[in-house]
């Protein structure tokens, strides 16, 4: 419960995570095979984070879009046109409608553990700050 004069920012953080397209090459693809098994462990570890929720994806490949779907990932569509990062996440935070989220990458899940992702929420409730 926030102190006096804080307000409680967030209780649950929703989170987007970004998968690019796999490429044509033999090594491309051995990269993506890679993103996407951490790509998976991170949406596991996000959904047992009592901070964090819903998850969203914006993936290049329909494939990609199939099996992290399976693991509970909610697929967004994302703005029309080329591909922009900074416009993609200017679109998210005004699709939801949250004054916080979460953005990872494809292959940051070796760099996030479900305690962590609960204590940036918590600092962000007790108006800390990430």
């Amino acid at each position: 419960m926030p102190g006096a004069g804080q307000s409680a920012l967030v209780t649950r953080l929703p989170a987007l995570l970004m998968i690019p397209p796999a490429g044509a090459k033999r090594a491309e693809r051995w990269m993506a095979e890679g993103r996407l098994a951490a790509a998976s462990d991170l949406v596991r570890a996000l959904a047992q984070s009592e901070g964090i929720g819903p998850i969203y994806l914006l993936a290049a490949e329909a494939e990609d879009r199939r099996h992290l779907q399976g693991l509970g990932a909610i697929a967004w569509d994302g703005p029309d046109g080329p591909f922009h990062f900074g416009r993609a996440l200017a679109a998210f935070a005004e699709s939801t409608g949250a004054e916080a989220l979460a953005y990872f990458g494809g292959a940051s899940a070796p760099l996030l553990a479900p305690a962590l992702a609960d204590e940036a929420c918590d600092r962000l409730r007790r108006g800390r700050g990430p």
